[in-house]
C-alpha cells in the first residue's frame, strides 16, 4: 500500500468531544484533545489536501478530512468553532439536547451562532483572540497558537 491518499471517494474522519485538558466541567479526559494538538491536526488536514471538512461537504464530492465534535461541550463553541472558521474549515457538531445550557455545555444561543457561522461573528472572535495575544494568523492555513496564553483559555476566559 502506498502513501496516504484522500479524495472524493476515500478519506479520514477525526472525532472530537472537548478541547482542553479534560478537567473542564462536562469534559471526559479520555475524549478531550489539547488545543495545541488540535491546531496541529487541523494543519495536517490542510497538508493532506482539502483541509478539515464536514461530512456533508465530503458527501457532496469535496476532498478533505471529515471532522466531527460530539456532545456539544462549551469548548466546541469557545475554542474549536473560531479555530475552524479562521482556517476556512467546516465540521459537524452533534449535540445532546438534554445537555444544552448545562454546566460545561454550549447554550442554545451559542449553538445558533455556530449554525449560522456568520463571518462577522467569526471575525469578531478572531480579532479578540489576536488582540488578547492568543493566536497569530499567518495565512489561511497557518494559525500560530501561543501556549503560554492558552493555558487559561479553556478554563474561565
Amino acid at each position: 500500500m502506498g502513501g496516504l491518499e484522500i479524495g472524493a471517494r476515500e478519506t479520514i474522519a477525526l472525532m472530537y468531544h472537548a478541547v482542553g485538558d479534560g478537567t473542564e466541567p462536562g469534559a471526559d479526559p479520555h475524549y478531550t484533545v489539547g488545543l495545541p494538538r488540535l491546531g496541529e491536526q487541523l494543519a495536517l488536514c490542510g497538508q493532506l489536501g482539502g483541509g478539515a471538512i464536514s461530512a456533508r461537504d465530503w458527501l457532496s464530492g469535496r476532498a478533505g478530512v471529515i471532522v466531527t465534535f460530539d456532545d456539544g461541550h462549551e469548548s466546541n463553541y469557545r475554542v474549536a468553532f473560531p479555530l475552524l472558521a479562521a482556517s476556512g474549515a467546516t465540521a459537524d457538531f452533534f449535540v445532546n439536547p438534554a445537555q444544552v445550557g448545562s454546566a460545561g455545555f454550549a447554550s442554545w444561543r451559542e449553538l445558533a451562532e455556530m449554525a449560522g457561522g456568520t463571518r462577522e461573528n467569526v471575525n469578531r472572535c478572531m480579532r479578540d483572540w489576536q488582540r488578547r495575544g492568543i493566536l497569530e494568523l499567518r495565512d489561511r492555513w497557518t494559525i500560530i497558537l501561543k501556549p503560554d496564553v492558552l493555558r487559561g483559555l479553556v478554563g474561565d476566559v
